[in-house]
């Protein structure tokens, strides 16, 4: 009985609008984040060459700001990426598919 109760619960947070959008994009996601992840480390230490810095020597609130702006703008570029390279493939492989 709990199993069954526990798989519904799942199902309808997997079937979730958001969940699922979020799976549409999970590999245009999965191209962009570390990307972006090493272009944003190489510029703090540009602009911090030559300090003793370190993204961890933030505090809580700069290190999570951080993250939360890096996480918006890697969904941002990935929407961009699925819907300019990634979509017009998935259309193309339906038309030849289909004749």
């Amino acid at each position: 009985m709990l199993g069954v109760l526990v798989g519904s619960y799942a199902n309808q947070l997997l079937s979730a609008k958001v969940l699922f959008y979020i799976g549409t994009l999970s590999y245009s996601l999965y191209l962009v984040h570390f990307a972006l992840i090493q272009f944003t480390a190489n510029m703090v230490s540009a602009i911090f060459a030559g300090h003793n810095f370190d993204i961890f020597t933030l505090p809580l609130v700069g290190i999570t700001v951080f993250f939360v702006s890096l996480t918006v703008v890697s969904i941002f570029v990935a929407l961009i990426l699925f819907y300019s390279v990634e979509r017009p493939f998935l259309i193309l492989r339906k038309r030849i598919l289909s004749r």
